[in-house]
């Protein structure tokens, strides 16, 4: 919709940037806002946390090789979380919902999916205990007459420390518009 040509346009420009990049780097493509945790102002740019302290970190032991920072989620109180900015959807359609994630301390890491536009989560909770990174991935039936979600991402237990990676929400069956990253 946008005369982008994958041949040409996006390839040229891709090869481009990486003349200049001289290390692996991913970067997630993803409707959710800082997906791949690179501002480095902490949160400025997702929801407001509840029972939880986000920080940005750039401890090389803590990150998953290719990214530069990781968002960490510090609970206060048991199932604290992080969540994103809104994220416009369609009634009924599906969503597909993957992180890379690791706990650093405490029970285990945990993220959920709320619908904003009727004050619900929906969707089954996926919860990992592990100390090394893995992919959570989830697809998801949007509810009826949901027009907003958000993620939230945060621990199961009270003082979780978990450390969150590349945040992929794709809208499977839509033609979603990215905002490909600077």
């Amino acid at each position: 919709p946008y005369d982008i040509r994958a041949d040409v346009d996006f390839l040229n420009a891709a090869n481009r940037a990486l003349e200049w990049i001289f290390f692996q780097s991913w970067e997630p493509l993803s409707l959710a806002a800082d997906a791949a945790m690179r501002e480095s102002s902490a949160t400025a740019s997702w929801g407001t946390a509840v029972n939880t302290t986000p920080t940005k970190i750039t401890t090389a032991a803590r990150l998953y090789p290719g990214f530069i920072r990781a968002l960490t989620t510090t609970n206060s109180a048991a199932n604290g979380y992080q969540p994103t900015a809104n994220i416009a959807v369609l009634p009924n359609e599906q969503v597909l919902v993957a992180a890379l994630v690791r706990k650093h301390s405490g029970t285990s890491a945990q993220m959920t999916f709320y619908d904003v536009t009727n004050a619900a989560t929906f969707g089954t909770a996926v919860t990992y205990a592990g100390n090394a990174y893995q992919l959570m991935l989830q697809t998801l039936a949007i509810p009826s007459g949901c027009y907003n979600i958000n993620v939230r991402l945060g621990g199961t237990g009270a003082a979780d420390v978990v450390d969150w990676q590349a945040l992929w929400v794709l809208r499977t069956q839509a033609e979603t518009p990215f905002i490909l990253p600077a």
